[in-house]
């Protein structure tokens, strides 16, 4: 029937969110007063982007978060809103609930490198591949003359490319 209720909500300003498969998500505030508030909101047709997320070396990588955002045609900048996603076994992700237009999307996932697809166009006739870098990692021990352990050493890594500088204490 398409009818939802939620009830025992405090007045005031509040967002509501609606997501369904297939239809681009809506987000929006609105301020609630006493009583019933009705809200009638029609759904768009939503775009799907899939692809896969592997390493250097081929591998598909699992738990990687795929973070989507629409870009501005306007202005070309980034919108606030984000939908998020993460890659299931064998590395492959989708969403469904995208706007139609231009897409930046960004894959995190640690100890590899951000990577960043700064403009995709939604449709996409084809799944995007994306390719993450293993980052280099500094481990370690730190003694003193006697040859034992120190601890609450500050750490400090910089040098090209890296900004901001790294820092750690020695356990």
């Amino acid at each position: 029937t398409g009818q939802a209720e939620l009830e025992r909500c405090p007045v005031g300003l509040a967002t509501v969110q609606i997501e369904l498969p297939g239809y681009v998500r809506v987000t929006k505030t609105y301020a609630l007063m006493r009583g019933e508030n009705v809200i009638d909101q029609p759904l768009m047709p939503g775009a799907r982007l899939e692809g896969r997320v592997a390493d250097d070396l081929g591998a598909a990588l699992l738990g990687a978060r795929i973070d989507i955002r629409p870009v501005d045609p306007a202005t070309g900048n980034e919108t606030s809103e984000v939908w998020s996603v993460s890659t299931g076994e064998g590395g492959p992700f989708a969403c469904e609930t995208l706007p139609a237009g231009a897409v930046s999307v960004q894959a995190t996932l640690a100890p590899y490198e951000t990577v960043t697809l700064p403009l995709v166009m939604l449709p996409s006739p084809q799944p995007v591949s994306i390719t993450l870098q293993r980052m280099a990692a500094v481990t370690g021990l730190l003694l003193g003359p006697d040859k034992k352990p120190l601890a609450s050493a500050s750490i400090r890594l910089a040098g090209s490319g890296i900004w901001p500088a790294r820092a750690t204490l020695s356990d």
